[in-house]
């Protein structure tokens, strides 16, 4: 029997083809999304770890491959350099995940 331990459904973005984020200045690329939390990479860490960034609120826009932007605010949980985490205080609406698991399948039949 198959038991799924995340409370949302969340998209995993191949490298190569993922989604850009936009915050403070500096553009990262996500490395998967639901519709509470995001992780993703950014290139220049060094900007984003100026300060320990646990618990603060920040504000990003994810631009999706189709172009696409959403919006989202949240808290930071995980910095481990390059990858940051944060739970989304707003909400990526499900149509708008589920959109992007079948870009996803459409793309990568057998898988990525």
């Amino acid at each position: 029997m198959f038991t799924y331990s995340r409370s949302h459904f969340r998209v995993a973005y191949p490298v190569g083809d993922r989604p850009k984020i936009r915050i403070a200045g500096v553009i990262g690329e996500v490395i998967d999304l639901s519709e509470k939390g995001v992780s993703f990479s950014v290139a220049a860490p060094q900007k984003m770890s100026e300060a320990d960034l646990s618990g603060v609120l920040l504000r990003a826009k994810i631009v999706f491959l189709d172009g696409s932007e959403e919006g989202i605010e949240g808290r930071v949980v995980r910095h481990t350099d390059p990858v940051i985490a944060l739970t989304i205080e707003n909400t990526i609406p499900l149509a708008r995940m589920m959109a992007e698991h079948r870009a996803i399948i459409q793309r990568y039949p057998t898988g990525p």
